[in-house]
């Protein structure tokens, strides 16, 4: 697949002065800011300032958060407005020192802010954190687009911009009240009333404590918290349909899709009451550690993960969901053959594998070899798409995916607990097994693993987001970074090889690349977890 480029290509050098250089500037500070707060600050807010402080700035905090992406879909869908206000983008000398000089400010609390000081220093935080969000938005402001473009869009689109803003200044107040909802009453009786006559139609004697809502026997009792309501895998389903919609919306037929709303909201409802029965089975049945440290840790996003691929299925497969007719529509490809299908499937069954693992292994670690055979078929069933591949030792790849790998090794904290007590379970194997644990875990690692999420990250899902626009292709390349970086512990440094990887694959168009440079990486993690017997490492 090759994949889109701009009809008319920029320098290089004009691109990173443009938006694309804008974008990435204001991503790397808010990647910078907000862990020098993290990691340099040992504060507590609520302990030295108080509530009346602490709650402003919190709900302060949660409007940001909410605004960015309202904006950033706003974007999205005024395409003409956006592209004419940010034809012009660059890295201005004064909009780039106002943007730098906030920063700065915005920064300097960490200088000060500890522990134990009361609020000595509050006042100059307050003013510092202000003054630098001014600036710096100023600058990025005008970075983006001269004052007049702006003064513009404000004529033409300030209504909207002003929902945007009430919704962003809205939402710790909804947030708060909302917090009710978990305790939805009808809900949770609903709940707890068909996990009864669940366990009771299965045949379990289990005694029942309506008041408390704890069903079970003495060996193994269930309360089902309001938490367990169902409400949490409702919110995401509709978060997972509402994304769906809005990236295939050329695709599928409206209103006749937004069915999928209840159809899905419905059988993430039905499946808590089936995983809340089957946690309880699992306790009566001689493994309550299994059922509350295993089950109910992953069965949820288990049962979420499959009810969205459902989803996906049966929006793509029904005739009714779909814009077209099914008469007008191309012969569909064979199943096997579709490349979108390659691209998915193997990821699909990667994850599917692990949160099988967490859910049913007391360690999962351990089944890893299982882990591979599934990932292993999985790429099997579509040899011929990845004999399609373009396939060279491209020395740029190589180089960065070899650094990627050696800073991850050379930055690696300690190992923990639990994988000491993964260390002690493998000395304990036989060294027939161990031989077989080990190259199961270097042939995922170094092989299977890398092939698997280039083509689902850097193949799928950036060409799925990025358009011919600069800065779609800049989002797109965020967006998939960080996705990318929420699968692993270290978030950070993930994050950056996610870069590295979709840098080479919109450098050359070639996935190939990627999955060379992603194999690189791995294959030096996986020999430094050899040699130092260290398989916290992986």
């Amino acid at each position: 697949m090759i994949f889109p480029t701009p009809a008319k290509p920029a320098e290089p050098a004009a691109l990173w002065r443009g938006l694309y250089g804008v974008m990435t500037l204001l991503a790397a500070e808010v990647f910078l800011a907000v862990p020098l707060h993290k990691l340099f600050v040992s504060f507590d807010c609520w302990q030295n300032w108080g509530a009346a402080i602490c709650g402003p700035l919190f709900a302060s905090k949660v409007s940001i958060y909410t605004l960015v992406p309202c904006f950033v879909l706003l974007a999205m869908l005024l395409s003409p407005e956006r592209k004419a206000l940010t034809q012009d983008a660059a890295l201005r000398p004064l909009p780039l020192g106002l943007n730098l000089a906030g920063l700065v400010v915005f920064l300097l609390p960490v200088l000060w802010l500890e522990d134990g000081t009361g609020t000595r220093f509050l006042w100059p935080s307050l003013i510092a954190w202000g003054a630098g969000m001014a600036l710096a938005g100023l600058g990025a402001c005008l970075m983006l687009a001269p004052s007049a473009r702006w003064h513009v869009l404000l004529r033409q689109r300030g209504g909207v911009l002003a929902l945007c803003l009430a919704a962003g200044l809205a939402a710790p107040f909804i947030a708060q009240n909302a917090q009710g909802l978990w305790r939805i009453q009808v809900l949770s009786d609903a709940t707890f009333h068909c996990v009864v006559w669940l366990m009771q139609a299965l045949g379990y004697e289990v005694t029942v404590n309506f008041p408390e809502r704890s069903i079970g026997t003495e060996a193994f009792r269930a309360i089902i918290a309001p938490l367990c309501s169902g409400i949490e895998g409702i919110g995401l389903i509709t978060f997972f349909v509402t994304l769906y919609l809005v990236l295939f919306r050329r695709e599928l037929r409206f209103p006749a899709a937004l069915w999928l709303y209840p159809l899905g909201i419905a059988a993430s409802w039905l499946l808590n009451v089936v995983r809340i029965a089957v946690l309880i089975a699992i306790g009566l049945g001689g493994n309550p550690e299994l059922a509350v440290n295993g089950f109910h840790s992953h069965a949820g996003w288990l049962m979420f993960t499959l009810l969205a691929l459902a989803i996906v299925l049966l929006a793509r497969s029904t005739g009714f969901f779909l814009a077209a007719p099914a008469q007008q529509r191309r012969p569909a490809l064979p199943f096997l053959a579709d490349p979108m299908v390659a691209q998915i499937l193997p990821f699909a069954l990667f994850m599917a594998s692990a949160l099988l693992a967490s859910t049913f292994a007391t360690m999962p670690a351990l089944v890893y070899p299982l882990r591979a055979l599934v990932m292993a078929g999985g790429l099997a069933l579509f040899l011929p798409y990845l004999r399609q591949i373009t396939w060279r030792l491209d020395p740029l790849a190589l180089s960065l995916g070899l650094a990627v790998g050696l800073v991850w090794t050379v930055t690696a904290p300690q190992a923990a607990g639990g994988d000491l007590v993964l260390a002690q379970a493998l000395a304990e194997l036989s060294m027939p097994l161990l031989a077989v644990w080990i190259a199961a875990r270097m042939l995922g690692t170094v092989v299977l693993v890398p092939v698997i999420e280039e083509l689902f990250f850097r193949n799928y899902l950036l060409q799925r987001l990025a358009g011919k626009e600069t800065w779609r292709i800049a989002l797109a390349l965020l967006v998939t970074s960080g996705l990318f970086a929420a699968l692993h512990d270290r978030w950070a440094l993930a994050f950056v090889a996610g870069l590295v990887y979709g840098g080479l694959r919109l450098r050359s168009g070639r996935i190939g690349d990627a999955i060379l440079a992603h194999m690189a990486s791995n294959a030096w993690i996986a020999a430094a977890a050899i040699l130092a017997n260290d398989w916290s490492l992986i």
